[in-house]
C-alpha cells in the first residue's frame, strides 16, 4: 500500500508516553516510529511501518512539521522572563 498523504494532529501528552522527550524533541528516528502512529489520523500507521517501509525523506519532512508543533525554546524564555506591568 503507498501512502500519499498524511494528516498529524498536534501531538498530546499523552501520545508521548513511553519515550525520552529529549529524543523526540532532537528527533530520534526510534522515538519518532513509536509516536508517530499515534497522532496520524487518516490512515493506520504501525510502527514496523514507519521503521521498514519509510522513506528517510518523508520521515525527515514528517519531523520538520511535528517540530512547528514544539514551542520555541527563545519565546518560551522571553515569556518566563517578562514581568507583567500594572496598570
Amino acid at each position: 500500500q503507498t501512502i500519499t498523504e498524511l494528516v498529524i494532529r498536534r501531538p498530546m501528552g499523552y501520545d508521548l508516553y513511553g519515550v525520552k522527550l529529549p529524543d523526540f524533541i532532537m528527533g530520534d528516528a526510534a522515538a519518532y516510529e513509536t509516536v508517530l502512529p499515534r497522532f496520524v489520523v487518516n490512515v493506520v500507521l504501525h510502527p514496523e511501518t514507519v521503521r521498514e517501509q519509510m522513506d528517510f525523506v518523508d520521515l525527515l519532512a514528517i519531523q520538520v512539521e511535528v517540530a512547528g508543533f514544539l514551542p520555541d525554546a527563545q519565546a518560551s524564555s522571553a515569556s518566563k522572563t517578562s514581568t507583567p506591568t500594572s496598570p
